[in-house]
């Protein structure tokens, strides 16, 4: 802490020490510490030869002859070598998400770079000429999109860096266009909104698969090394199907060790 860096067997009740030095964090003392006196320190500043306690501002009093105190226990105010890390320990293991407290204990040691996976990245659009992008005005017989923005915040929640396009029409060349398109940029691409039937003729067109799960048909497969999923058409199923299958499909996306 910063305060003044005192010798605690010295210090006698109501005593009135004199300040000899002033060391910013960084630097050493210029001065010896003497019976009598003291040395100001900034927090960080290493201990001055013969001090082993500071007395915080806030617990002194300053005087026209010195600084008052009352009384000093040896060690209080400062921090030992290996009080915050100890020499072996391990701040970070492999596998754990970098999040903010990861991220401020690794710079709390001086580590500045690490290895990490970089997020995932999601692109994430419904298929169906029903769907307009939310805040359109909606004719009858259209509705607001709100399957892809269901699925990119669970994508963003389970730690990928989710993107989403506008809806696409339901013919499956201009929806195998938009793969094409986006997934040199993509590390996992979500369809939203297909058909039993449409999701069938998507997988047979990118060799992809369909499967059954509860009654509901999901597609899933690799366009150019790219994981494609699809989902079905009800915001219920979406996101039944969302909860239950991104989460391993990202955590393996983000490197994290599997059970």
């Amino acid at each position: 802490v910063a305060g003044y860096a005192v010798k605690a067997a010295d210090i006698t009740p109501g005593a009135v020490l004199r300040v000899v030095d002033d060391v910013p964090a960084g630097f050493l003392a210029s001065e010896r510490l003497d019976a009598g006196s003291c040395i100001r320190v900034a927090r960080g500043a290493p201990l001055p030869d013969g001090a082993d306690a500071v007395i915080e501002i806030s617990q002194a009093r300053l005087t026209e002859n010195g600084v008052h105190v009352d009384a000093a226990v040896a060690g209080h105010g400062m921090s030992v070598v290996g009080s915050v890390f100890r020499a072996d320990e391990l701040l970070a293991p492999a596998g754990v998400r970098a999040d903010a407290g990861i991220i401020g204990k690794l710079a709390h040691a001086g580590i500045r770079n690490v290895d990490v996976h970089p997020r995932p990245r999601v692109l994430v659009l419904t298929v169906g000429s029903e769907y307009v992008e939310p805040g359109v005005p909606t004719p009858t017989g259209l509705v607001a999109d709100h399957l892809s923005l269901l699925v990119a915040a669970c994508a963003g929640e389970l730690g990928g860096a989710s993107f989403r396009l506008p809806p696409v029409l339901d013919g499956v060349v201009d929806v195998v266009h938009v793969i094409e398109d986006n997934c040199h940029r993509s590390d996992l691409i979500v369809l939203c909104g297909l058909e039993p039937d449409e999701a069938q003729l998507l997988a047979t067109t990118i060799q992809a698969e369909t499967a059954q799960a509860d009654g509901i048909t999901l597609l899933h497969g690799r366009f150019r090394g790219v994981p494609v999923i699809g989902f079905p058409d009800d915001s219920g199923q979406v996101s039944a199907c969302a909860r239950g299958v991104l989460p391993d499909v990202i955590d393996a996306l983000s490197g994290y060790p599997r059970a």
